[in-house]
């Protein structure tokens, strides 16, 4: 459903800004990485839940309750940064605090996957399935409160504070709204591949975590 969401905004994006796919030359590059990951994530929803770690429902519970839990986050952040005037410096402090809370709820996810199950491979399962849902509500936000908030007074300050338009000044390009469209392209496509990966290790630690944990429990006297 995230998936075919995204598909949706993207879509919705070209017909809305038509020279988004045609004033950078790469544009139509960007639109076919940001539908093309969407579909692989659509695949691995499809068929990802028969894979057989993830038949056992504590470890899809943990990922999809941690995932939603990141979907949260991203709305927070994401509407802190329209609504709350702020300067590039505390706009700094909220995207490393964002995303280093994201990395702790990966790691919990594994965590508390191989709590559950006693099973060490449950951890980057749980936190891998986290990060493709959360992955897919962070796309949906970047795209929707972009939509959402063109040509009001939070997007100029937005703008102005995430320092959009100084890169738009210093890329050449004369169109500011496929400037921003081909960067949400390619951050959206980034995003969703790099976050499943940093997942694993996350998730491997936190379940390296939990055995440890559940180790010391069983050999130390009560």
């Amino acid at each position: 459903m995230g998936a075919f969401a995204n598909v949706a905004l993207i879509v919705y994006g070209v017909i809305r800004f038509p020279t988004a796919l045609s004033a950078p030359r790469d544009a139509p590059l960007g639109v076919c990485a940001g539908i093309g990951i969407a579909t692989i994530y659509a695949i691995i929803g499809w068929f990802g839940v028969r894979a057989p770690g993830l038949r056992d429902p504590r470890v899809l519970r943990a990922g999809v309750r941690f995932g939603l839990c990141g979907g949260a986050l991203f709305a927070f952040s994401m509407l802190g940064e329209y609504l709350v005037p702020h300067d590039p410096r505390e706009n700094m402090i909220l995207a490393f605090a964002t995303f280093g809370l994201f990395f702790l709820l990966l790691f919990v996810s594994g965590f508390c996957a191989t709590l559950a199950t006693r099973r060490l491979s449950a951890g980057p399962l749980s936190a891998v399935w986290a990060a493709l849902i959360a992955s897919q509500l962070w796309f949906i936000l970047l795209l929707g409160t972009y939509y959402a908030f063109i040509g009001t007074p939070q997007e100029a300050r937005f703008l102005e504070t995430d320092q959009v338009i100084a890169d738009f000044e210093r890329s050449g390009m004369r169109d500011l709204r496929a400037f921003i469209f081909e960067d949400y392209m390619g951050g959206g496509f980034y995003h969703s591949l790099l976050a499943p990966l940093l997942a694993l290790p996350l998730g491997g630690l936190g379940g390296l975590c939990a055995q440890v944990i559940r180790i010391m429990r069983s050999v130390l006297p009560r």
